[in-house]
């Protein structure tokens, strides 16, 4: 899943920056389209989940009377904030409402629009 939403978001910001779309929520409503239409070929005959494998079986079920899945986004939620105090996101620079400004700035706007 991780995997297929990175695609979806390269996809999303390569259309946007070499397209030159107006605006990147109509990029992302199309490519919303596509997904459900693949999902639904895809998986003919198969539209209706019939049980669960047993690992998200353990992530629904509870220990000591808590979720588990509290306890992933829990981990999920201290990783995101160990990683925005850690990390430094490109060189800390953003293209802003200017794209032009930027680009005369030495700031590589293509490069930061698509992997925003």
């Amino acid at each position: 899943m991780l995997g297929a939403a990175t695609l979806v978001g390269v996809v999303d910001g390569a259309v946007y920056v070499y397209g030159r779309l107006p605006h990147p929520f109509i990029i992302t409503l199309a490519t919303l389209s596509i997904c459900r239409s693949l999902a639904l070929e895809l998986s003919v005959g198969h539209t209706t989940m019939r049980g669960m494998p047993d690992g998200i079986n353990a992530i629904g079920s509870d220990t000591w009377g808590i979720p588990n899945s509290f306890f992933i986004v829990l981990a999920v939620a201290l990783a995101g904030f160990m990683m925005t105090k850690a990390m430094v996101w490109d060189d800390g620079s953003t293209v802003g409402g200017n794209p032009e400004a930027a680009l005369e700035m030495g700031i590589p706007v293509t490069g930061v629009l698509v992997s925003t």
